[in-house]
Protein backbone atom coordinates (compact mmCIF):
# COMPACT_ATOMS: atom_id res chain seq x y z
CA UNK A 1 0.00 0.00 0.00
CA UNK A 2 2.91 2.55 0.94
CA UNK A 3 4.65 1.60 -2.56
CA UNK A 4 1.10 2.45 -4.20
CA UNK A 5 1.51 5.67 -3.00
CA UNK A 6 4.90 6.68 -3.01
CA UNK A 7 4.62 5.41 -6.87
CA UNK A 8 1.12 7.73 -7.25
CA UNK A 9 3.31 10.93 -6.48
CA UNK A 10 5.58 10.23 -8.41
CA UNK A 11 3.74 9.80 -11.55
CA UNK A 12 1.20 13.15 -10.36
CA UNK A 13 3.93 16.15 -10.88
CA UNK A 14 4.55 14.25 -14.56
CA UNK A 15 0.50 13.76 -14.91
CA UNK A 16 -0.03 17.05 -14.26
CA UNK A 17 2.83 18.82 -16.37
CA UNK A 18 2.18 16.79 -19.45
CA UNK A 19 -1.64 18.38 -18.87
CA UNK A 20 -0.97 21.89 -19.16
CA UNK A 21 -1.39 23.38 -22.84
CA UNK A 22 -1.67 27.20 -24.20
CA UNK A 23 -4.59 28.61 -23.25
CA UNK A 24 -7.52 27.79 -25.48
CA UNK A 25 -5.45 25.19 -27.14
CA UNK A 26 -4.64 27.94 -29.81
CA UNK A 27 -8.28 27.57 -31.34
CA UNK A 28 -7.38 24.23 -32.96
CA UNK A 29 -5.93 26.62 -35.09
CA UNK A 30 -2.39 26.20 -34.51
CA UNK A 31 0.86 24.75 -32.38
CA UNK A 32 1.42 24.97 -28.48
CA UNK A 33 5.19 24.41 -27.83
CA UNK A 34 6.99 23.90 -24.97
CA UNK A 35 6.95 27.24 -23.94
CA UNK A 36 3.14 27.77 -24.28
CA UNK A 37 3.13 29.16 -27.26
CA UNK A 38 0.86 29.18 -30.01
CA UNK A 39 2.35 28.73 -33.70
CA UNK A 40 -0.54 29.53 -36.07
CA UNK A 41 -1.34 28.08 -39.07
CA UNK A 42 -1.56 29.85 -42.08
CA UNK A 43 -4.39 32.46 -42.55
CA UNK A 44 -4.29 32.79 -38.65
CA UNK A 45 -2.90 34.86 -35.84
CA UNK A 46 -3.12 36.37 -32.59
CA UNK A 47 -1.73 35.12 -29.19
CA UNK A 48 -4.66 32.32 -29.24
CA UNK A 49 -4.44 32.43 -33.02
CA UNK A 50 -8.12 33.83 -32.79
CA UNK A 51 -7.27 36.33 -35.48
CA UNK A 52 -7.98 36.09 -39.07
CA UNK A 53 -4.31 37.39 -41.03
CA UNK A 54 -4.77 39.30 -44.16
CA UNK A 55 -2.94 38.15 -46.87
CA UNK A 56 1.25 39.87 -47.56
CA UNK A 57 2.80 41.85 -50.12
CA UNK A 58 5.95 43.62 -50.29
CA UNK A 59 6.05 46.19 -48.67
CA UNK A 60 5.52 49.71 -50.17
CA UNK A 61 7.52 51.84 -47.14
CA UNK A 62 9.61 50.98 -44.37
CA UNK A 63 13.25 50.64 -43.43
CA UNK A 64 15.66 49.50 -46.09
CA UNK A 65 18.38 47.05 -44.58
CA UNK A 66 20.62 47.71 -47.45
CA UNK A 67 20.52 49.27 -51.16
CA UNK A 68 17.82 51.95 -51.60
CA UNK A 69 14.98 49.15 -53.19
CA UNK A 70 15.63 46.48 -50.29
CA UNK A 71 12.24 47.69 -48.32
CA UNK A 72 10.24 46.64 -51.29
CA UNK A 73 11.34 43.16 -50.98
CA UNK A 74 10.51 42.22 -47.49
CA UNK A 75 6.79 41.32 -46.98
CA UNK A 76 4.21 43.29 -44.97
CA UNK A 77 0.73 41.93 -44.37
CA UNK A 78 -1.13 44.41 -46.74
CA UNK A 79 2.32 45.45 -47.94
CA UNK A 80 2.39 48.42 -45.00
CA UNK A 81 -0.23 50.40 -46.53
CA UNK A 82 -3.75 48.60 -46.03
CA UNK A 83 -5.66 48.04 -43.14
CA UNK A 84 -6.20 44.09 -42.07
CA UNK A 85 -9.86 43.12 -41.17
CA UNK A 86 -9.08 40.58 -38.44
CA UNK A 87 -12.67 38.76 -38.74
CA UNK A 88 -12.99 38.67 -41.99
CA UNK A 89 -8.73 38.39 -43.41
CA UNK A 90 -9.76 41.17 -46.25
CA UNK A 91 -7.10 44.09 -46.44
CA UNK A 92 -8.94 47.37 -46.68
CA UNK A 93 -6.78 49.39 -48.97
CA UNK A 94 -6.24 53.38 -49.36
CA UNK A 95 -7.31 55.25 -51.99
CA UNK A 96 -5.22 54.58 -55.59
CA UNK A 97 -3.91 50.83 -54.18
CA UNK A 98 -5.85 47.87 -55.02
CA UNK A 99 -4.86 43.41 -55.06
CA UNK A 100 -5.45 41.07 -52.14
CA UNK A 101 -2.31 42.65 -49.81
CA UNK A 102 -2.89 46.03 -51.59
CA UNK A 103 -0.05 45.17 -53.16
CA UNK A 104 -0.91 47.61 -56.78
CA UNK A 105 -0.70 51.19 -57.17
CA UNK A 106 -3.85 50.74 -59.31
CA UNK A 107 -4.43 53.00 -62.78
CA UNK A 108 -6.71 56.11 -62.09
CA UNK A 109 -10.20 56.08 -62.71
CA UNK A 110 -13.09 58.04 -63.37
CA UNK A 111 -16.51 57.33 -62.57
CA UNK A 112 -15.40 54.11 -61.77
CA UNK A 113 -13.81 53.33 -65.43
CA UNK A 114 -9.74 52.85 -65.24
CA UNK A 115 -8.29 55.47 -67.78
CA UNK A 116 -12.05 56.90 -67.75
CA UNK A 117 -12.87 54.25 -70.84
CA UNK A 118 -10.41 55.60 -73.34
CA UNK A 119 -7.18 54.29 -73.04
CA UNK A 120 -5.42 50.37 -71.74
CA UNK A 121 -4.36 49.72 -68.44
CA UNK A 122 -0.68 48.64 -68.44
CA UNK A 123 2.33 47.79 -65.72
CA UNK A 124 5.77 49.56 -66.09
CA UNK A 125 6.95 46.39 -67.34
CA UNK A 126 4.65 45.82 -69.78
CA UNK A 127 4.78 49.64 -71.35
CA UNK A 128 8.35 48.73 -71.35
CA UNK A 129 8.08 45.86 -73.86
CA UNK A 130 5.55 47.14 -75.63
CA UNK A 131 7.04 50.43 -76.69
CA UNK A 132 6.68 53.19 -78.98
CA UNK A 133 3.95 53.10 -81.99
CA UNK A 134 1.58 55.31 -84.07
CA UNK A 135 -1.16 56.20 -82.34
CA UNK A 136 0.07 55.39 -78.75
CA UNK A 137 1.58 58.88 -78.26
CA UNK A 138 1.75 57.86 -74.43
CA UNK A 139 4.65 55.60 -75.02
CA UNK A 140 8.19 57.81 -76.39
CA UNK A 141 10.46 55.28 -75.67
CA UNK A 142 11.48 51.59 -78.37
CA UNK A 143 10.68 48.87 -77.23
CA UNK A 144 13.10 47.77 -73.51
CA UNK A 145 12.68 45.24 -70.26
CA UNK A 146 12.54 47.02 -67.58
CA UNK A 147 13.58 44.77 -63.92
CA UNK A 148 12.76 47.89 -61.42
CA UNK A 149 11.20 46.29 -58.37
CA UNK A 150 7.97 48.35 -59.21
CA UNK A 151 7.89 46.85 -62.88
CA UNK A 152 4.68 45.08 -62.13
CA UNK A 153 3.53 46.55 -59.39
CA UNK A 154 2.79 50.25 -60.41
CA UNK A 155 0.07 50.38 -63.20
CA UNK A 156 -0.89 53.50 -65.31
CA UNK A 157 -2.73 54.54 -68.68
CA UNK A 158 -1.75 53.76 -72.41
CA UNK A 159 -4.63 56.34 -73.91
CA UNK A 160 -6.24 55.81 -76.85
CA UNK A 161 -5.27 57.88 -80.08
CA UNK A 162 -6.70 61.60 -79.12
CA UNK A 163 -6.79 61.51 -74.92
CA UNK A 164 -3.87 62.25 -73.00
CA UNK A 165 -3.56 63.00 -68.78
CA UNK A 166 -3.38 60.34 -66.22
CA UNK A 167 -6.32 59.19 -66.94
CA UNK A 168 -7.04 59.51 -69.91
CA UNK A 169 -9.58 62.32 -69.26
CA UNK A 170 -8.11 65.14 -71.75
CA UNK A 171 -8.83 65.72 -75.20
CA UNK A 172 -5.60 66.16 -77.63
CA UNK A 173 -5.10 69.09 -79.64
CA UNK A 174 -4.21 68.21 -83.14
CA UNK A 175 -0.52 68.46 -83.85
CA UNK A 176 0.89 70.22 -86.87
CA UNK A 177 3.92 71.55 -88.37
CA UNK A 178 4.75 75.50 -87.66
CA UNK A 179 4.18 77.36 -90.94
CA UNK A 180 6.68 80.02 -90.04
CA UNK A 181 9.71 77.41 -89.89
CA UNK A 182 11.17 76.65 -93.37
CA UNK A 183 10.94 72.76 -93.82
CA UNK A 184 10.56 70.28 -96.30
CA UNK A 185 9.07 67.05 -96.10
CA UNK A 186 10.28 63.27 -95.36
CA UNK A 187 10.79 61.34 -98.35
CA UNK A 188 11.18 57.50 -98.55
CA UNK A 189 11.69 54.64 -101.42
CA UNK A 190 10.10 51.48 -101.59
CA UNK A 191 11.76 49.00 -104.46
CA UNK A 192 11.18 45.25 -104.98
CA UNK A 193 13.86 43.00 -106.64
CA UNK A 194 12.14 39.81 -108.00
CA UNK A 195 13.81 35.83 -108.88
CA UNK A 196 11.98 35.74 -111.66
CA UNK A 197 10.24 39.04 -113.65
CA UNK A 198 7.52 41.69 -112.17
CA UNK A 199 6.40 40.04 -108.59
CA UNK A 200 2.77 41.23 -109.00
CA UNK A 201 0.81 37.94 -107.72
CA UNK A 202 -0.27 38.62 -104.27
CA UNK A 203 0.13 41.35 -101.67
CA UNK A 204 2.93 43.14 -99.83
CA UNK A 205 2.92 44.46 -96.30
CA UNK A 206 3.96 48.27 -95.47
CA UNK A 207 3.76 49.25 -91.49
CA UNK A 208 4.81 51.69 -89.65
CA UNK A 209 4.60 51.34 -85.60
CA UNK A 210 1.33 49.76 -84.67
CA UNK A 211 0.02 50.60 -88.23
CA UNK A 212 -0.02 48.26 -91.27
CA UNK A 213 -2.02 48.07 -94.55
CA UNK A 214 -1.84 45.28 -96.95
CA UNK A 215 -0.41 46.66 -100.63
CA UNK A 216 -1.23 44.43 -103.99
CA UNK A 217 2.26 43.67 -105.82
CA UNK A 218 0.17 45.02 -108.98
CA UNK A 219 -0.57 48.00 -106.98
CA UNK A 220 -0.44 51.51 -109.12
CA UNK A 221 1.59 54.54 -108.12
CA UNK A 222 -1.21 57.41 -107.41
CA UNK A 223 -4.76 57.95 -106.57
CA UNK A 224 -4.89 59.61 -110.37
CA UNK A 225 -3.93 56.33 -112.09
CA UNK A 226 -6.56 54.16 -111.07
CA UNK A 227 -9.51 54.05 -113.25
CA UNK A 228 -13.30 52.78 -112.65
CA UNK A 229 -13.27 50.42 -115.24
CA UNK A 230 -10.71 48.14 -113.76
CA UNK A 231 -11.38 44.97 -111.96
CA UNK A 232 -10.95 44.92 -108.35
CA UNK A 233 -7.86 42.96 -107.63
CA UNK A 234 -6.65 44.31 -111.08
CA UNK A 235 -4.31 46.89 -108.76
CA UNK A 236 -5.58 49.63 -110.30
CA UNK A 237 -9.25 49.64 -109.42
CA UNK A 238 -10.47 52.76 -106.97
CA UNK A 239 -8.47 52.53 -103.78
CA UNK A 240 -6.05 49.45 -104.45
CA UNK A 241 -3.10 51.95 -105.56
CA UNK A 242 -0.41 52.54 -103.33
CA UNK A 243 -1.04 56.10 -102.52
CA UNK A 244 -4.64 55.11 -101.85
CA UNK A 245 -3.76 52.38 -99.57
CA UNK A 246 -1.44 54.77 -97.27
CA UNK A 247 -3.57 57.63 -97.28
CA UNK A 248 -6.13 55.32 -95.72
CA UNK A 249 -4.17 53.11 -93.66
CA UNK A 250 -1.73 56.39 -92.32
CA UNK A 251 -3.87 59.50 -92.20
CA UNK A 252 -2.37 62.71 -91.88
CA UNK A 253 0.72 61.14 -92.89
CA UNK A 254 1.82 60.21 -96.65
CA UNK A 255 1.14 63.24 -99.06
CA UNK A 256 1.67 61.82 -102.26
CA UNK A 257 3.17 58.27 -104.31
CA UNK A 258 4.93 58.49 -107.37
CA UNK A 259 7.23 55.83 -109.54
CA UNK A 260 10.31 57.20 -110.72
CA UNK A 261 13.47 55.36 -112.74
CA UNK A 262 11.41 52.42 -114.45
CA UNK A 263 9.38 52.09 -117.18
CA UNK A 264 6.50 49.82 -115.68
CA UNK A 265 3.45 50.96 -114.62
CA UNK A 266 2.83 48.92 -111.03
CA UNK A 267 5.00 48.63 -107.29
CA UNK A 268 7.01 45.79 -108.68
CA UNK A 269 7.59 46.28 -112.41
CA UNK A 270 11.16 45.68 -112.81
CA UNK A 271 13.31 48.86 -112.10
CA UNK A 272 10.58 50.60 -110.49
CA UNK A 273 10.97 52.53 -107.12
CA UNK A 274 7.67 54.51 -105.23
CA UNK A 275 8.69 57.79 -103.75
CA UNK A 276 6.41 58.50 -101.00
CA UNK A 277 6.65 62.12 -99.42
CA UNK A 278 4.93 62.57 -96.15
CA UNK A 279 2.67 65.61 -95.03
CA UNK A 280 5.20 67.97 -93.64
CA UNK A 281 3.23 67.96 -90.10
CA UNK A 282 5.12 64.22 -90.09
CA UNK A 283 8.13 65.86 -89.59
CA UNK A 284 10.76 63.60 -89.86
CA UNK A 285 8.34 60.37 -90.19
CA UNK A 286 9.86 56.76 -89.31
CA UNK A 287 10.86 55.01 -91.30
CA UNK A 288 8.37 52.33 -93.03
CA UNK A 289 9.00 48.07 -92.98
CA UNK A 290 8.59 46.39 -95.74
CA UNK A 291 7.57 42.63 -95.38
CA UNK A 292 7.04 40.05 -98.56
CA UNK A 293 3.77 38.51 -97.14
CA UNK A 294 2.22 36.58 -100.16
CA UNK A 295 3.56 38.26 -102.65
CA UNK A 296 5.63 36.32 -105.65
CA UNK A 297 6.51 35.99 -109.43
CA UNK A 298 5.55 34.12 -111.86
CA UNK A 299 7.39 31.29 -111.08
CA UNK A 300 6.30 31.35 -107.10
CA UNK A 301 9.41 33.29 -106.35
CA UNK A 302 9.41 35.62 -103.36
CA UNK A 303 10.68 39.34 -103.48
CA UNK A 304 13.03 41.30 -101.33
CA UNK A 305 11.51 44.75 -100.39
CA UNK A 306 13.86 47.42 -99.85
CA UNK A 307 12.52 51.32 -97.96
CA UNK A 308 15.41 53.67 -98.10
CA UNK A 309 15.23 56.78 -96.75
CA UNK A 310 15.83 59.77 -99.64
CA UNK A 311 15.35 63.06 -97.40
CA UNK A 312 14.35 63.46 -93.56
CA UNK A 313 11.94 66.00 -92.86
CA UNK A 314 12.28 68.76 -90.90
CA UNK A 315 9.35 70.15 -90.08
CA UNK A 316 8.82 71.73 -86.23
CA UNK A 317 6.01 70.03 -85.33
CA UNK A 318 3.78 70.81 -82.14
CA UNK A 319 -0.08 70.88 -80.41
CA UNK A 320 -1.41 73.52 -82.47
CA UNK A 321 1.69 74.06 -84.22
CA UNK A 322 2.54 75.92 -81.93
CA UNK A 323 0.51 78.98 -83.08
CA UNK A 324 -2.56 78.61 -81.27
CA UNK A 325 -3.26 77.56 -77.51
CA UNK A 326 -4.85 73.69 -76.86
CA UNK A 327 -8.03 74.22 -74.64
CA UNK A 328 -10.09 71.35 -73.78
CA UNK A 329 -8.68 69.43 -77.06
CA UNK A 330 -9.16 72.38 -79.21
CA UNK A 331 -6.87 74.89 -80.68
CA UNK A 332 -7.38 78.30 -79.90
CA UNK A 333 -5.41 79.90 -82.84
CA UNK A 334 -2.93 83.39 -82.19
CA UNK A 335 -4.50 86.27 -84.89
CA UNK A 336 -3.07 85.49 -88.58
CA UNK A 337 -3.17 81.78 -88.55
CA UNK A 338 -5.66 78.99 -89.18
CA UNK A 339 -6.98 75.60 -89.76
CA UNK A 340 -4.21 73.55 -92.72
CA UNK A 341 -4.27 71.03 -95.03
CA UNK A 342 -1.57 69.66 -92.84
CA UNK A 343 1.52 70.99 -95.51
CA UNK A 344 1.30 74.38 -94.35
CA UNK A 345 -1.94 75.58 -96.57
CA UNK A 346 -5.26 76.57 -95.91
CA UNK A 347 -7.40 73.44 -95.42
CA UNK A 348 -10.01 71.64 -92.67
CA UNK A 349 -7.35 70.65 -90.16
CA UNK A 350 -7.61 72.73 -87.07
CA UNK A 351 -4.60 72.92 -86.27
CA UNK A 352 -3.23 76.72 -86.84
CA UNK A 353 -1.01 75.53 -89.19
CA UNK A 354 -1.82 78.00 -91.88
CA UNK A 355 -0.76 81.67 -92.85
CA UNK A 356 -3.96 81.88 -94.68
CA UNK A 357 -7.70 81.55 -93.93
CA UNK A 358 -9.49 79.44 -96.53
CA UNK A 359 -10.28 80.71 -100.28
CA UNK A 360 -7.22 83.15 -99.72
CA UNK A 361 -3.61 82.94 -101.72
CA UNK A 362 -1.04 82.32 -98.84
CA UNK A 363 1.63 84.30 -100.78
CA UNK A 364 -1.06 87.54 -100.52
CA UNK A 365 -0.34 87.06 -96.80
CA UNK A 366 1.47 89.47 -95.40
CA UNK A 367 4.58 88.48 -92.93
CA UNK A 368 4.61 88.53 -89.11
CA UNK A 369 6.99 91.47 -87.86
CA UNK A 370 6.47 90.22 -83.92
CA UNK A 371 6.37 87.03 -81.82
CA UNK A 372 2.06 86.73 -80.16
CA UNK A 373 1.04 88.07 -77.27
CA UNK A 374 0.42 91.74 -76.02
CA UNK A 375 3.34 92.71 -75.22
CA UNK A 376 5.43 89.72 -76.98
CA UNK A 377 5.45 86.49 -75.04
CA UNK A 378 3.34 87.92 -72.23
CA UNK A 379 6.59 89.36 -70.65
CA UNK A 380 7.03 85.36 -69.97
CA UNK A 381 9.58 84.84 -72.05
CA UNK A 382 12.21 86.04 -75.07
CA UNK A 383 11.04 86.44 -78.50
CA UNK A 384 13.26 84.17 -80.48
CA UNK A 385 13.34 85.71 -84.10
CA UNK A 386 16.10 83.05 -85.20
CA UNK A 387 15.70 82.31 -89.32
CA UNK A 388 12.35 84.32 -89.35
CA UNK A 389 10.91 82.28 -86.25
CA UNK A 390 9.49 84.45 -84.40
CA UNK A 391 8.58 82.04 -81.42
CA UNK A 392 7.97 82.10 -77.52
CA UNK A 393 10.38 80.97 -75.57
CA UNK A 394 8.51 80.71 -72.23
CA UNK A 395 10.47 80.93 -68.81
CA UNK A 396 9.77 78.17 -66.69
CA UNK A 397 6.22 78.21 -65.16
CA UNK A 398 4.50 79.38 -68.42
CA UNK A 399 3.63 78.05 -71.67
CA UNK A 400 1.36 78.30 -74.45
CA UNK A 401 1.98 80.08 -78.14
CA UNK A 402 2.05 83.54 -76.45
CA UNK A 403 3.35 81.96 -72.75
CA UNK A 404 0.26 82.92 -71.68
CA UNK A 405 -0.54 80.33 -69.30
CA UNK A 406 0.62 79.02 -66.07
CA UNK A 407 2.46 76.09 -65.81
CA UNK A 408 2.00 73.68 -63.17
CA UNK A 409 5.07 72.00 -61.19
CA UNK A 410 6.66 68.68 -62.27
CA UNK A 411 7.71 65.64 -60.21
CA UNK A 412 9.22 62.50 -60.46
CA UNK A 413 6.03 60.44 -61.89
CA UNK A 414 4.06 58.09 -60.34
CA UNK A 415 3.92 55.53 -63.81
CA UNK A 416 5.28 56.51 -66.80
CA UNK A 417 7.26 54.02 -69.62
CA UNK A 418 10.61 53.27 -68.81
CA UNK A 419 13.56 54.40 -71.37
CA UNK A 420 15.93 51.49 -72.48
CA UNK A 421 18.60 52.55 -70.59
CA UNK A 422 16.38 51.35 -67.58
CA UNK A 423 15.87 54.83 -66.50
CA UNK A 424 12.21 55.99 -65.43
CA UNK A 425 9.80 58.17 -63.23
CA UNK A 426 10.98 61.29 -65.52
CA UNK A 427 9.41 64.45 -63.94
CA UNK A 428 6.17 65.12 -65.26
CA UNK A 429 3.36 67.99 -64.48
CA UNK A 430 1.34 67.10 -61.16
CA UNK A 431 3.49 63.73 -60.80
CA UNK A 432 1.47 62.14 -63.16
CA UNK A 433 -1.52 61.90 -60.71
CA UNK A 434 -3.19 64.91 -60.89
CA UNK A 435 -4.63 67.16 -63.59
CA UNK A 436 -2.86 70.62 -64.35
CA UNK A 437 -6.02 73.60 -64.10
CA UNK A 438 -5.80 76.82 -65.79
CA UNK A 439 -4.01 78.67 -62.43
CA UNK A 440 -0.90 76.36 -62.65
CA UNK A 441 -2.15 74.35 -59.62
CA UNK A 442 -2.13 70.60 -59.15
CA UNK A 443 -5.48 68.96 -58.52
CA UNK A 444 -4.48 65.57 -57.26
CA UNK A 445 -6.63 62.53 -57.89
CA UNK A 446 -7.78 60.24 -54.64
CA UNK A 447 -5.20 58.79 -52.64
CA UNK A 448 -2.33 61.26 -53.32
CA UNK A 449 -1.57 65.02 -51.97
CA UNK A 450 0.91 67.30 -52.31
CA UNK A 451 1.49 70.50 -54.26
CA UNK A 452 3.18 68.58 -57.31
Amino acid sequence: MVRRLFSYFLLLPLLQSSAQTCPLNCNKRGVCDENLLCHCFSGWTGAQCELRACPAGPAWVGYGAGGADDVHRVTAECSGVGTCNTKTGVCACPAAFSGAACQTLACPATSGRACSGRGRCVTMAAAALEGSGEGQSELPHPSSVYAGWEGERVMGCVCDAGWSGPDCSVARCPVGADPLVPAVPAVQTLSCQCPSGPCNRGAFTLAMGSRAVSVLGSAVARVADEDPANAAGSGGAPGESVEARLLVSFPGLVTSVAFTLGAGLTVCDAGNTAQITFTRAAGDARPLVAAPGSLTDGLGGTPTLFVTTLQSGTAETAPCSRRGTCLNGQCQCMTGFFPSNGDGGPGKIMDCGSRAAAGVDPATVAPLTRCPGNPPCSNRGYCDTSNGKLVCRCALGAYGAACELAACPLARAWWDQPAPDGSAHAPAPCANRGTCRSDGNCQCMPGFTGAF
